[in-house]
Parts: structure tokens; C-alpha cells; sequence
């Protein structure tokens, strides 16, 4: 019997969590009755990315990952309504390798960056951009992952070795286990969120990519504010890695902006973007609508009603151009368009898993429930 995963690691880290908090009003119990000076033990600071297994957590601090997004009935042809978002303020459609969102925004958590000069589209951009390090300072983001962990656990069962159809089976042993024995202990540990010992092979066929999200922020940089920070902001260190860049950088990111801008306004002016999933927001106008995927990668046929954009650089910008996802326009951006950074987008985005991708998302010291909404919050001011 496969122990849910979700229960098993929620049981854990209330334990934990209790022992923590028992511990306190020990402390702080004698310190009354003695009369001591006693302080109380600050919560521990955040380790990012902080984990959300429960939605219910991520929506304190006033945003949630919707689903489906408006176009999952129309592609299923499902005649029941769509689920409303859980906030007033949709975004942009966020696709993950195998997992597709609408993200929400809370009035208040909207509030606090218009007050910034963000609008609504700006900061939706940067929100699904994997930003984990301001570029201009190199300091580090508040980020998350959101985990669902009834996917992993569902997976897990289809997997156990009396489930196994033969050519799964084939599939599976003897090259990624050794045999059923090797297998059982793997679902096990896995889903006792031990990924000790695991290959990336054994990770990538035990740990299905729809189960987690990739790492999005928290909290964005300033310099996103106008929707186009390759032109806006000053590139110092590197916004998936904090590394310092090369002097060069700046040049090389405005260079790249300044072409992008030439051609997103061409593009837009010959009215060839696609606005993705148009056809089904008749009735759901509040959605963000993106325009068209830009990619500098020209192994595709460049075809002007294509749903890409193909950026056209030079050799030597073609590094410096990949960051780029894709492209909405709006009035409401300063430059009438905005774009989002390193956003997955369906067709573009990487596949598979890898034991040092996953650590983080099952390491339970990052768990949301390990800390204090209201300090959580904190972070984002």
C-alpha cells in the first residue's frame, strides 16, 4: 500500500511544526513564572522557493493559480461552465511543460504595485516570467512552486508493479529499475518524499512533470514595471542565476530590446499577432490575452501566420535574445506592448525532470506551512 504522499508529508510537517511551537510556550510559560527575561524564537527565515502544496495558503497572500484556464472546455468540448478565477484581476495564461494556469490577483496585492507604476499587464507579465534575482542588485526574490501532490500520488499508484501493462513494464525494467523489487522501493521512498539514490531517468519516469509548477516569484523587480526590461532595466547579474554578468551585458540586453521593439510594432501594425485562445473569451473579456510566442530559434518555417514570432538578431545576440517568451499588446503599456521572460510557453518550454531540479520542491524546510502567513506577506511589501 502506497502511503499518500500528501497526507504523509502534511503529517510530518504539522508534527514538526508543533514541536516547534510547543517548545516556544514551554519556554515562554517558565519565563512567566520565574520571571524571566526570556525571548521568543523568531520564526526561520524563508528558504526560496517556498513550497505551496496547499492552494488555500498561496491565496493568503492574494494570488492563485487557476484552472482550467478559459480554453480547456472548448478543447474538451465540455458543455458545463467554465470555473470562475478566484480574484478579479486574471493574467495571462500560464502554460508549464504539461500544466496550463490562469493566474488571479487579489485587489490589495494588485494595489500595492500599481502604487509602484505597474499596471495590471505589467505585473502579470513578470509574475509568469521565472525571475529569482533582481538583475539590477543581483538580490534575491521571494519565489514559489505550487506542487500538487494528488498527481504525484496518482502517478506513483499507476506505476505499481501489479498495474504494469507488459510493455510498460519493458519500458521500464531492466533499464530504469532492475526489477518489480527495485521499483516498489522507489515508489516508496518517492513517496515518502525521499529522492535519496534516484537517477535523473528514475526521477523523470517516478515524477510526472504536471505535478509542480516551475519557480515563479513572489515578488518582481522595479525595473519590470513597463513591460520591456530588456530596455528598462540595468542587467547586472543574471535573473535565473544572480550571477554577475559580463560588462557587456547591458549593451547586449538593450541591443536585443531595441530589435525586438522594431519588430513587435511591425508586427503589431500588420496586424499579423494571433491573440491566442480569442475564440474562446467571448464571454470571459477580463483574461489577459497574449499575442504571439517570440523565439530567436529559426528552425521553424517562418510562416507570418504562424503563432511565433521569430526574432531576427545577429550571431552574436542570438544568447543574449533567449530569454524571451512572448509578446501582448496593450494601451495599457507605456510602449503599447510588454513581454514576459523565460514564461514557459507550450511548444517552447523544456520537458522532463531532474533529481536537482525536484530537491527544492520536496525539501520540507521550504514547506508554506513551516511559516507565518503574515511574515510571508511581509516579504512582498
Amino acid at each position: 500500500m502506497i502511503e499518500s504522499f500528501g497526507t504523509n508529508l502534511r503529517d510530518r510537517t504539522t508534527e514538526a511544526g508543533m514541536g516547534i511551537f510547543g517548545r516556544r510556550a514551554a519556554i515562554v510559560a517558565a519565563g512567566i513564572l520565574l520571571g524571566w527575561a526570556v525571548p521568543v524564537p523568531a520564526d526561520p527565515a524563508p528558504q526560496f522557493p517556498i513550497v505551496f502544496t496547499d492552494m488555500a495558503d498561496l491565496q493568503a497572500l492574494g494570488l492563485s493559480l487557476d484552472w482550467p484556464p478559459p480554453m480547456s472546455d472548448i478543447q474538451s468540448g465540455a458543455a458545463k461552465p467554465l470555473n470562475p478565477p478566484k480574484f478579479a484581476n486574471t493574467c495571462y495564461w500560464y502554460a508549464g511543460p504539461h500544466t496550463q494556469y490562469i493566474l488571479s490577483l487579489s485587489d490589495e496585492f494588485l494595489a500595492g504595485y500599481t502604487a509602484k507604476g505597474f499596471s495590471r499587464e505589467s505585473l502579470c507579465m513578470a509574475l509568469v516570467s521565472e525571475a529569482r534575482f533582481d538583475p539590477e542588485t543581483g538580490a534575491r526574490l521571494p519565489t514559489y512552486v505550487y506542487r500538487d501532490d494528488r498527481v504525484l500520488t496518482a502517478h506513483l499508484a499507476d506505476l505499481n508493479p501489479t498495474k504494469l501493462t507488459e510493455e510498460r513494464r519493458g519500458w521500464l525494467m531492466p533499464g530504469t529499475f532492475a526489477n518489480d523489487a527495485d521499483l516498489e522501493a522507489a515508489i516508496t521512498r518517492v513517496g515518502n518524499g525521499d529522492l535519496s539514490g534516484l537517477t535523473d531517468e528514475q526521477a523523470s519516469a517516478l515524477i510526472p512533470d504536471d505535478h509542480a509548477t516551475v519557480e515563479l516569484p513572489l515578488k518582481v523587480p522595479a525595473c519590470f514595471k513597463n513591460g520591456a526590461p530588456l530596455l528598462d532595466c540595468n542587467w547586472k547579474y543574471g535573473l535565473k542565476t544572480g550571477k554577475k554578468l559580463s560588462k557587456q551585458a547591458p549593451l547586449r540586453y538593450r541591443e536585443v530590446g531595441e530589435a525586438l521593439d522594431i519588430q513587435i510594432n511591425a508586427d503589431i501594425a500588420r496586424g499579423t499577432g494571433t491573440r491566442l485562445y480569442t475564440h474562446s473569451h467571448s464571454s470571459h473579456e477580463t483574461y489577459l490575452l497574449m499575442d504571439r510566442f517570440v523565439t530567436a530559434i529559426h528552425n521553424f518555417a517562418d510562416d507570418p501566420n504562424d503563432s511565433a514570432l521569430f526574432l531576427v538578431v545577429s550571431e552574436p545576440l542570438m544568447e543574449w535574445a533567449g530569454p524571451v517568451a512572448w509578446y501582448a499588446a496593450s494601451p495599457a503599456l507605456p510602449r503599447g506592448y510588454g513581454y514576459a521572460l523565460y514564461a514557459y510557453a507550450e511548444g517552447f518550454g523544456d520537458g522532463g525532470v531532474t533529481v536537482s531540479s525536484l530537491l527544492a520542491t520536496f525539501d520540507g524546510g521550504r514547506s508554506s506551512s513551516k511559516f507565518n502567513p503574515a511574515r510571508l506577506k511581509a516579504l512582498l511589501q
